[in-house]
């Protein structure tokens, strides 16, 4: 099974996130990005919401066609705007200081 055919690129997700949830408390004040293909569950995605700062999906194809020849998925495009709403909805517009860095108007 592919990660497209899943829609968990990475089934241990959530075992991964508990370290950084308290990072800002620990003195860490690093932004986290997550990049992805953008075909990612609203489970995954919800598990991450408070910690990722930054989402960087790749959308890779603007037909459902396309991702179904080359991903062997018949839903990318679908799936690909539910997440992309998601994790808009966790961060909003991406806000930067004069020199590009995030977070800080």
């Amino acid at each position: 099974m592919s990660q497209y055919q899943s829609g968990y690129p990475f089934p241990f997700r959530a075992a991964d996130t508990g370290g950084f949830a308290g990072r800002g408390a620990a003195g860490l004040h690093l932004p986290l990005v997550y990049n992805t293909s953008g075909y990612d569950s609203l489970d995954t995605l919800r598990m991450l919401d408070g910690i990722i700062d930054i989402y960087l999906p790749d959308i890779r194809y603007a037909a459902s066609k396309w991702g179904k020849e080359y991903s062997g998925v018949p839903d990318y495009v679908e799936r690909d705007r539910e997440a992309i709403k998601e994790m808009f909805r966790h961060v909003g517009n991406l806000v930067t200081d004069d020199d590009g860095s995030p977070g800080v108007a």
